[in-house]
């Protein structure tokens, strides 16, 4: 069994295990999935990164992908975790490229942050494509577990263009029903290319996962896709062939991107909170929320 963190305010609770899978829930609802049979594999909020043109493809932790690449032997990467009051750091260091992923939950607010920092050890530049993905819940654990299938039917997703910011809602199926919504987005400090996902098959593809994935062949852009879809997930993508990250040695850590989950008893966030707290992650270095 890996070991574990949680962190919580009250009313939104994370998990977050050594590997990098876990959950996130908001008061009773489930907002990202939860495998307990997947292990340390299972559940959570993930970022892949690629070397565009090069093939290779590895995750900011430990998981899903395991080895960092899956080729590259286990001698030569290395990993650590650590967890104190309030915040799980993760570590992982490969190929010459060293990732530091901090996680935490907003104190006062209900939102996750995740930043990771960047550094390039070796001799020459790197480019870089990062990749977030998440798949999406919006309901009781119970009901989620007993009838998966079915309650994706009711997720419907929507980008807000000018926030760049993915978000999802729940469409209630009584009158008297809550419809909670919730948000995903990723900010890198500068312009790069931005692209989206709302459709797990177009994501990950026909009879392939985690370890394999659609999204991943010949470099392609993310389609773009949103409204309601079979398989709901929130998936970002910054960097592609003409607009990419760009780490330069020997420019120290540099902040590459953060996440942010927000989950409301309302059919969707306010476009001018979103930008709001938008802008406070960038001015604070994506490390809290804008407060």
């Amino acid at each position: 069994t890996p070991g574990l963190y949680l962190l919580s305010n009250a009313h939104y609770h994370l998990m977050v295990t050594t590997a990098g899978g876990g959950y996130s829930r908001w008061n009773a609802l489930a907002l990202t999935r939860w495998n307990e049979d997947a292990g340390p594999r299972g559940g959570g909020l993930h970022c892949y990164m690629t070397e565009p043109g090069l093939g290779e493809v590895w995750s900011t932790v430990s998981r899903p992908l395991g080895q960092v690449p899956r080729w590259l032997p286990e001698s030569a990467c290395e990993r650590d975790a650590s967890f104190s009051p309030g915040l799980a750091t993760l570590g992982v260091s490969a190929l010459g490229i060293d990732i530091r992923t901090e996680v935490l939950v907003a104190p006062d607010d209900d939102v996750e942050l995740r930043r990771l920092r960047i550094t390039n050890q070796s001799a020459r530049r790197r480019t870089l494509s990062l990749t977030s993905y998440a798949e999406i819940v919006l309901e009781a654990p119970s009901a989620d577990s007993a009838h998966p299938a079915f309650e994706k039917l009711f997720i419907e997703s929507a980008l807000i263009g000018p926030a760049q910011t993915l978000v999802c809602s729940r469409r209630p199926s009584a009158p008297d029903e809550a419809a909670p919504s919730m948000f995903h987005l990723l900010v890198a400090l500068g312009t790069f290319g931005f692209t989206q996902e709302a459709d797990r098959r177009r994501f990950i593809g026909r009879g392939r996962c985690a370890y394999d994935l659609k999204a991943h062949d010949d470099d392609a852009a993310l389609s773009g896709t949103v409204g309601a879809v079979l398989d709901p997930v929130m998936a970002i993508r910054y960097g592609d062939t003409l607009h990419q990250i760009e780490v330069h040695r020997p420019s120290s850590d540099v902040p590459g991107s953060g996440w942010s989950i927000d989950c409301d008893a309302c059919s969707a966030p306010d476009v001018t909170l979103v930008d709001d707290r938008r802008a406070h992650l960038v001015c604070v270095r994506l490390h809290a929320k804008g407060a």
